[in-house]
Parts: structure tokens; C-alpha cells; sequence
């Protein structure tokens, strides 16, 4: 539908109450409360260490010594942490068997196939087709979770304007929304036959709640909208050094990157190693030490499980960082795999080369035309002097 210049009418509702904002979803809510319960634990823990030894070893408490034992498990855990997030991370990418691996091994098949048949010339043209297709899915589940019909939903957004939401809505601009309903407005449009021809057809574009105006408003006026990126984004990892090389170039780079892999291996476990040394080193307190058999134990179980706890951590984001990035690839592969199977069905007709050619020279000189024509009114909306002819004694007809 052609968009209007005229103001677009508004639907006020009470203070304090968006009717078009999204509600938050549970997955958010219980997100919050694992971060913000963690939060809340870490402190009961550090309070309630601090009040014990104040409360039940006030002669043998001391800040300073408690922080310093504080602090040292904190910095432990958070070492492991960082050492099982790599590991795990490293791992997982590594292994042929991990959903990461086959995945983009299928992905990078998937787009191989396509720039072999030379189809991918079309892929900048699939983008905005596809993304117009999905944005209407997109308004389509907006709507039908408001409460309206997916098949009146289909017709509001494909026939209706903002002109005729006081018809359907049953409200005038300003009004606020109430449970009143509006009446079904029929609508004829243009539309081609099977033999070609173009033939008139009535169509309803059905009556909805005042409540929902807001929502079918917001619908119309464009604020349920889709982003894309650039065609090229969705042909690579982005993760692959070597993504654009051919077969050639791989096949004669293999062995150096082979002995760069296994030169890289043996430096960052050898130093993974180092550091797993000197963090186990840590954990035992010194024998020598003025502390009793049962204050040793102690603060050798608090660091075992200080470091036990960092290390399960970092390696349960590693695993989580690595599900992101094969969901990422998922969603590209997903792109690829649609363009595949609508060119090959029909429904996306790209225009051939030869039309978009013709396309751009007709774009071209209907641009120049418009700038001939711009240059040309700038040159009438100039006012010429009057020339006024003098006569024989010097004085013009004019006095």
C-alpha cells in the first residue's frame, strides 16, 4: 500500500500503559534471578565468613588475614575459570565429532555448491526478497499474538492503511482505545488472473477492537520492521582465516599450517600447564606455618574447591560460547539453505544479468533526464533584466 503524507491518526491510552510494548519474556526474568540470586550468594557467603569468625573466633580474627585468604581464593577461582573456559572452548572447536564442527562443515558445503553453479550471482538479489517475505511473517505472528486472526491479520496487512483504522476500530483519532468494535471494510483491488488478465476483486478488510487499534497502528506505521546485513555476510563464518582461498591455495598451505598448529599446541598447553602447576603449588599451605592441623585442612579444601568451582565455570562458558557461535552459524546456514530451495522451486525469480543491466542504463539515464530538467527550471526561474531601448535625445520611453 502506498504510504500517506498526511499525519497519521493517533490512539491515546492511559498514563503508565504501552499497549505496544512487548512484555518481558520468562526466559528474561529468570535470567535476572540467576544473575542477581549469584550476586546475592557471593555476598551471604563473604558476610557470613566475616560474622562467623567475628562471632565465634573474636579473639583470633583477623581482617587483614581474612581478606588476604579472601582475595587469593577469588583471584584462584577466577584463574581457573579462565583456563576452563579456553580449554573446553578449544576443545570443542577442535573435536570433527562436535555439533560446532559438522555444522560448519555442511555450512561452508552449502555455500561452496553455490558459487561452483555460479548461482550465487543472485544471492544480492534473495536478501531483500527473503527479508520481505519474512517481515510479513514477522507482522503476521505480531498480530495473531495480540489476539487477531492469522487470516484477518493477512488482510490487515496487506490491504488496510491508517486511513481506515476509525472504520475498523470503531474509534476516532485521539479517542482512547475502548472494547468497542468497529465494522468490516470492503475494498476492491486489482489483481492478475491465471490467463494474465487484470480483473477487479472485492475484498474485507475485517473490523477490529478499539484495544487493538494500537496494535494494528503500530503495525501500519512501520515500527515492526526487519535488519539485514550485507549478502556477504551470510556467505562466510567469519571465524575460517582461510575462508577465501581456493582448493589450490589450501592444498599447497596444508603442511604450514600444520606445523603452525602444532607449534601453537605445544606453547599454549605448556604454559596451560605452568600455570596448573603453580595454582596446585598454592593450594597446600606452608607446614612451616603457625596454624594448627585443622586450620591447614580447612583453607586446603576452601582453595581446592575455590579452584575445582573457577575451573567448572569457565569450562561451562566455554561450552555455552561455542553453542552461541554454532547457533550463529545455524542461522546463516539457514539463509543459504532457503535461497537453495526457493530458486530451485520458482518462487524467487532473480532477474538475469542482462535484465539488470538493462535496469541500471534505464536507472541511469531517467537519472540524468531528472537533472537535464532540474538544470533547465533553474535556468526559467531566472529573472531576466528588462532592456529598455534608448532614444535619439539619451532619455528612454520609460520617463
Amino acid at each position: 500500500m502506498e504510504s500517506n503524507n498526511q499525519e497519521a491518526p493517533k490512539y491515546d491510552h492511559q498514563k503508565g500503559d504501552n499497549p505496544i510494548k512487548d512484555k518481558k519474556s520468562l526466559e528474561f526474568y529468570f535470567k535476572m534471578t540467576v544473575v542477581f540470586g549469584g550476586i546475592v550468594i557471593v555476598f551471604a557467603i563473604i558476610l557470613g565468613s566475616y560474622l562467623w569468625n567475628l562471632i565465634f573466633n573474636p579473639e583470633g580474627f583477623v581482617l587483614r588475614v581474612w581478606l588476604e585468604k579472601l582475595i587469593f581464593c577469588l583471584i584462584l577461582a577466577y584463574i581457573m575459570m579462565v583456563l576452563g573456559f579456553i580449554d573446553l572452548d578449544s576443545t570443542l572447536r577442535a573435536s570433527k565429532k562436535s555439533d560446532y564442527s559438522r555444522d560448519r562443515a555442511s555450512f561452508n558445503e552449502d555455500v561452496g555448491n553455490i558459487y561452483e553453479d555460479d548461482s550465487v550471482v543472485y544471492f544480492d538479489q534473495f536478501i531483500p526478497w527473503d527479508a520481505e517475505r519474512q517481515l510479513r511473517q514477522k507482522k503476521i505472528r505480531y498480530l495473531a499474538a495480540r489476539g487477531i486472526k492469522t487470516a484477518d491479520a493477512e488482510n490487515l496487512i496487506d490491504y488496510a492503511n491508517e486511513e481506515d483504522l476509525p472504520t475498523i476500530s470503531g474509534i476516532k483519532p485521539g479517542e482512547k482505545p475502548t472494547d468497542k468494535m468497529g465494522e468490516d471494510l470492503v475494498k476492491t483491488i486489482k489483481i492478475k488472473n491465471d490467463e494474465g488478465e487484470t480483473v477487479s476483486k472485492e475484498i474485507v478488510v475485517p473490523r477490529i477492537k478499539g484495544t487493538n487499534a494500537a496494535y494494528v497502528q503500530d503495525m501500519l506505521s512501520g515500527n515492526v520492521s526487519i535488519d539485514i546485513e550485507d549478502p556477504s555476510y551470510y556467505l562466510t563464518d567469519s571465524k575460517t582465516k582461510d575462508s577465501n582461498k581456493t582448493n589450490l591455495e589450501r592444498a599447497q598451505a596444508t603442511e604450514h599450517e600444520r606445523r603452525k598448529y602444532i607449534k601453537k599446541q605445544f606453547i599454549t598447553k605448556g604454559l596451560s600447564m605452568i600455570v596448573i602447576s603453580l595454582v596446585f603449588t598454592l593450594l597446600t599451605p606452608d607446614s612451616n606455618s603457625a596454624l594448627s592441623g585443622e586450620e591447614r585442612a580447612w583453607i586446603l579444601v576452601l582453595r581446592i574447591s575455590s579452584a575445582i568451582g573457577g575451573f567448572g565455570g569457565g569450562a561451562l562458558a566455554g561450552v555455552m560460547n561455542v553453542a552461541y557461535v554454532t547457533r550463529w552459524i545455524n542461522d546463516k546456514h539457514k539463509v543459504v539453505v532457503d535461497f537453495i530451495k526457493y530458486l530451485k522451486s520458482g518462487m524467487f525469480k532473480p532477474l538475469s544479468r542482462e535484465e539488470l543491466e538493462k535496469a541500471k542504463i534505464d536507472q541511469f539515464r531517467k537519472k540524468k533526464e531528472e537533472e537535464a530538467k532540474a538544470e533547465q527550471a533553474a535556468r526559467d526561474a531566472v529573472i531576466q533584466p528588462e532592456v529598455v531601448p534608448l532614444l535619439e535625445n539619451g532619455s528612454t520611453d520609460k520617463q
